[in-house]
């Protein structure tokens, strides 16, 4: 995929490869002992009963940021790392103390040896009772003498070792306490102060009077900030006598970065050793991995030394004591390792409080956000359940078996057969890491006979000009290739190359400036064979794959991004070619597609449906099984797996569910996104009822091509032509006209004699192609050029034969003469309705036409020619100046006044579509088997359009005796026959999202 894919196993083998880097508990909690010795086990265990406000959240204290326009008065400022008053009037906060009893309230603040600086705190009962005031700050510290005297002397505690043993700052930051009586309940804190000198901090409320508070920059010596977590076996299957533990954070939504710029996908927390087996291990500080970690929680993996499958309590402390424990959960260990999310961020109160509250710790903190696995797959349960009750879909509707959808299940094994049905559940019937009794008894799918074998994820299939030189037997290969090239073009080397030994070339990487005739067809060639010299390591790893598991399929995964996105051109990554010359023997592709721009602008993420053609022309020639990451983590699961089913693809990853804390990045899951589990449960669930007949039946034939031309692409890559042959192959599919994506490789006789219409896009196209699409035109065929298509062979030289079999030739237009708001202009004629649309056309790229022998259609704004066509034989040439698939993209598509003008002469040479659907921005395709007829049918209209109520018309040709015709999610439908075909009252629009419709 796009992003790194590390699995669990990988991340996690990282993560405690590197804990023994982590420092052991005995010195994780070095606060040394001056700090500790007064510190009585007795009263620590008060600690229990304590609170902490940062003074900054108080009610009357101005924000570090505050908000545009408030106009709020505040008494109080945040200045350099503390709070100090802008006046003599008190801020406040609330507090619930839940008992009565003797407690030490703490102030921090900044003491100095020269000036006093007091500031007083009110506690005042909420029932109304008597407040109680206390003045801080009338001390002055002494100066030259040690922390440690200075605690006998005064009401304060200082933070560190360091201050305890060394003379105080002139001005230090000190813990000044009060013992008072105070009653439980709600209560009101309030500080003030006469002048502006104080600098305040927070405030603690305990029970103990030993504990020592500190918010020291030196780790072992804070007591406050910090978190720790200690584990406890229970039900250990063959216990040991002592065990050891280490834990990890693995991260899902950014990496972290280290003190070196590298980034980090988690982080060790620690470990501890010989643990005796019924014991609590030691506590473990947890807050550098936790508390800044990156997102909004990660997922903490647990390994256990000698110990197999058990149970294991886990607490959270603030602080390495029984009594500062916060939470605690049980999880299950299975394999050793066990696994529990949680929360990233501070757990401290660091907003206003608006209620009274108590604790070290939000009392949710915890409890809402650390999750054990148990919890999470049953929550994946009911999201599973939701889906089936929203959809009304009873346990027993048909779910696919013959369609493959897959996706792996990499919660812990003590886990794995409830996340498993959830998933069965949803219509996945191959789960990755199922149980095999579960397998057995829901009838998922074992690829024990035929394994599924990848031998490349997102490959490039370019191998570089300098490695081809370098390497004297694949310079021999070139140099036969090149000799191959001149006589299937019936020329010699020295016609075709201008030399007449090929030994003298070398492979070039680029073209140089200015090229001649020569250097331009070395260079095309060069490219081809680039791609070439891949194919052998390929099949060389496809044959030892099939070696190891006889009867495997062998695939490598390829990308849109390089292709679409991030580049714009196969110049690197040959989807088609590993396939065609039998390297490979699954096709494979995946989408990433978002609603935004990863969707590549396309309503629904239809994109996918091309992508997904591209696939099926993979493995077209050897009629291969295809496979497609369905990038549900993306959304659109529904419509991307209608996509996919109509361009044939038999395996579906449903990439991927995981869940989420199996991934080391969080974009790879879709185990957290709700809706994903309806849409995909609605997408298997209509095809359920029809699976037989759209997986071992066989879809109407396709008589309309798209050529992706790779001939354009090696010459004149910087003008990106394929999202025009995409949003042509959208239009065609929006008009329920079925269509493929074929290569230059099928311009032959045999090839070209399936397809009634040809969409031939690109500026380049190797003479002998065009020769045979000439001739294909002269039996019949209907040819569609876009702008500038084929005026150029493959090596840049103008195409006079181009001119010829379109009637026109083709001039760019000067960047002066191309508006951003330019249009073209159609009068009513037997190919078109009149109509004018704005041009869209990639970096103002358009063509003014100069008939020749062809007749104008169209005009641009300037009166120039924008279409013409001409009779060839018994078919017809149409170009454009422009490119139509840009066009519909840019004037409304589907239901726009734009379709219908694009369709036209398709529909005029196809004749009437055996499949028509009244909402126009969808797909429908058919399906035949023995047993039935099945359309399926998605919408793809804008999830923003305002969409009838109003059921919706299929029409089906058919002569077969249909007795029923029933909806995949709905049940039975109205329908009559009218002819020779029949009339079906399908869903609204609004209503559909996907669905199939089966005839009998």
């Amino acid at each position: 995929m796009i992003v790194c894919r590390f699995f669990a196993l990988l991340a996690t083998s990282l993560l405690l490869s590197s804990f023994a880097l982590a420092q052991a508990p005995d010195e994780l909690l070095d606060i040394l002992d001056d700090l500790n010795k007064d510190q009585q086990t007795d009263d620590l265990l008060q600690i229990q009963n304590s609170h902490l406000s940062y003074v900054k959240t108080w009610q009357g204290v101005r924000p570090l940021r505050p908000v545009a326009g408030d106009t709020q008065t505040y008494h109080w400022a945040p200045v350099k790392g503390f709070v100090s008053p802008l006046d003599d009037q008190p801020i406040s906060t609330l507090a619930a103390l839940p008992e009565a009893g003797a407690y030490r309230v703490y102030l921090r603040h900044v003491l100095t040896e020269d000036r006093q600086r007091p500031v007083t705190l009110t506690i005042t009962p909420q029932s109304g009772g008597k407040p109680v005031t206390h003045t801080f700050g009338k001390l002055l510290l002494a100066s030259a003498k040690l922390g440690k005297e200075q605690e006998k002397e005064l009401p304060i505690r200082v933070e560190s070792d360091l201050q305890l043993n060394t003379p105080l700052d002139p001005q230090t930051a000190v813990w000044e306490y009060w013992d008072v009586d105070l009653p439980g309940g709600p209560k009101t804190l309030s500080l003030s102060a006469a002048r502006q000198e104080p600098q305040v901090d927070a405030v603690l409320i305990t029970r103990s009077k030993t504990f020592r508070p500190s918010f020291s920059y030196l780790a072992n010596d804070n007591t406050l900030q910090r978190m720790f977590m200690r584990f406890r076996l229970s039900q250990v299957e063959q216990p040991p006598i002592s065990y050891g533990v280490s834990a990890g954070l693995t991260y899902h939504w950014r990496g972290r970065l280290t003190p070196s710029g590298e980034v980090m996908w988690g982080h060790p927390i620690g470990q501890a050793k010989d643990i005796p087996v019924a014991d609590w291990s030691p506590f473990i500080d947890a807050t550098e991995a936790i508390v800044p970690g990156p997102g909004a929680w990660s997922t903490c993996r647990v390994a256990f030394d000698k110990i197999d499958n058990a149970q294991v309590e886990v607490e959270f402390a603030w602080y390495p004591h029984e009594a500062a424990v916060a939470h605690r959960f049980q999880a299950s260990v299975s394999g050793g390792k066990a696994m529990f999310r949680v929360p990233h961020g501070s757990p401290q109160y660091l907003t206003a409080a608006e209620q009274p509250r108590w604790g070290i710790w939000q009392g949710d903190y915890l409890p809402n956000g650390a999750k054990p696995e148990a919890d999470l797959v049953e929550r994946y349960f009911d999201w599973a359940q939701e889906a089936a009750a929203e959809l009304g879909l009873k346990e027993d509707h048909p779910r696919p078996s013959h369609l493959r959808f897959l996706s792996s299940c990499r919660v812990g094994m003590a886990h794995r057969a409830r996340a498993s049905e959830m998933l069965a559940r949803l219509g996945v019937n191959w789960v990755e890491g199922a149980p095999p009794e579960v397998r057995e008894r829901l009838h998922l799918y074992d690829d024990a006979d035929q394994k599924k074998i990848k031998t490349g994820d997102e490959i490039s299939t370019y191998t570089s000009p300098s490695t081809i030189n370098a390497s004297p037997p694949l310079l021999a290969q070139f140099h036969r290739y090149l000799e191959e090239q001149a006589a299937l073009q019936g020329r010699t080397v020295r016609e075709l190359l201008g030399v007449t030994e090929t030994s003298r070339l070398r492979c070039l990487a680029r073209l140089p400036s200015n090229p001649g005739r020569f250097e331009r067809r070395l260079y095309y060639h060069s490219h081809r064979f680039c791609h070439q010299a891949t194919i052998a390591r390929y099949a060389r790893a496809t044959a030892a794959a099939e070696a190891r598991s006889p009867g495997a399929i062998v695939y490598n995964n390829y990308s849109p991004h390089p292709v679409f996105l991030t580049g714009n051109s196969m110049n690197t990554t040959d989807w088609f070619l590993l396939s065609r010359a039998g390297a490979q023997t699954l096709g494979w592709g995946e989408d990433w597609a978002t609603n935004g721009s990863w969707g590549l602008g396309t309503d629904r993420t239809q994109c996918v449906s091309f992508y997904a053609a591209l696939v099926d022309c993979a493995v077209r020639k050897h009629d291969y099984p295809s496979g497609f990451y369905v990038g549900s983590n993306c959304g659109n699961s529904a419509n991307k797996i209608f996509s996919c089913v109509a361009e044939g693809i038999d395996i579906l990853h449903l990439y991927d569910w995981g869940p989420i804390d199996a991934w080391a990045e969080g974009s790879n899951a879709w185990s957290e996104f709700q809706s994903q589990y309806a849409s995909i449960m609605s997408a298997t669930h209509a095809l359920g009822p029809a699976d037989e007949i759209i997986a071992q039946g066989t879809r109407e034939k396709r008589r309309a091509a798209v050529l992706y031309n790779r001939a354009h692409e090696i010459m004149n890559g910087g003008v990106t032509l394929n999202h025009d042959w995409m949003w042509a192959f959208i239009a065609m599919k929006s008009a329920q006209i079925p269509v493929d994506v074929i290569i230059e490789e099928d311009l032959t006789p045999a090839g070209l004699a399936q397809y009634d219409v040809l969409y031939l896009g690109g500026l380049n196209l190797e003479d002998r192609h065009l020769q045979q699409v000439s001739q294909w035109v002269d039996a019949g065929g209907l040819l569609i050029g876009t702008g500038g298509s084929a005026m150029y062979d493959a090596y840049n030289d103008l195409s006079p034969a181009a001119v010829e079999l379109f009637g026109a030739r083709s001039v760019l237009a000067s960047p002066a003469e191309v508006t951003a708001d330019e249009t073209v202009a159609f009068a009513a004629s037997e190919q078109f309705p009149a109509g004018t649309f704005t041009v869209a056309a990639p970096r103002g790229h358009r063509y003014r036409l100069e008939p020749t022998s062809g007749q104008p259609l169209a005009h641009f704004a300037d009166e120039s020619v924008a279409c013409v066509t001409q009779k060839q034989g018994a078919g017809r040439t149409i170009l454009f100046g422009f490119y139509p698939g840009y066009t519909f993209r840019a004037n409304g598509r589907a239901t726009g006044p734009v379709q219908p003008w694009f369709v036209q002469p398709l529909l005029q040479q196809l004749g009437r579509q055996r499949v028509e659907f009244s909402f126009p921005a969808s797909e429908a395709t058919l399906f035949e088997h023995p047993s039935g007829i099945a359309v399926t049918l998605a919408n793809f209209a804008p999830w923003k359009a305002e969409l009838s109520s109003q059921p919706t018309t299929l029409s089906v040709q058919t002569d077969r005796d249909i007795k029923q015709v029933i909806s995949g999610l709905r049940g039975p439908l109205p329908w009559k026959r009218e002819g020779d075909r029949i009339v079906i009252e399908t869903p609204s629009a609004m209503d559909l999202t996907v669905d199939t419709i089966i005839l009998k």
